[in-house]
């Protein structure tokens, strides 16, 4: 098998492969300049608080606040700083030695 497979091996043509076709894909950009702008326009959305459709999320949200919903989702973050781990010399010591280093 090893014959064959060595016999099968030298006979194969090796030259380079041609280069990929690239095709252009289309642009997912849009028209504008700044195409990472947050836009406030939606489409139409009934609020399940008063029954008016909306077309502008800080409306709908000024709608939300004023009849005290919690628009789940889109809360505040309130992170506080990890606090420092202290060593503990003493500890590592103790540790070390009742494993013999």
């Amino acid at each position: 098998m090893n014959a064959d497979y060595r016999k099968n091996f030298a006979a194969i043509d090796w030259k380079p492969l041609p280069a990929p076709e690239r095709k252009a894909s289309p642009s997912r950009r849009a028209d504008f300049p700044t195409p990472r702008v947050m836009r406030d326009t939606m489409d139409p959305l009934q609020s399940m608080t008063d029954g008016n459709f909306y077309t502008s999320k800080s409306e709908l949200r000024k709608e939300y606040r004023r009849a005290g919903v919690i628009e789940v989702g889109n809360e505040t973050q309130t992170t506080g700083r990890a606090q420092p781990i202290g060593r503990d010399d003493g500890s590592i010591d103790a540790a070390l030695s009742a494993v013999g280093l």
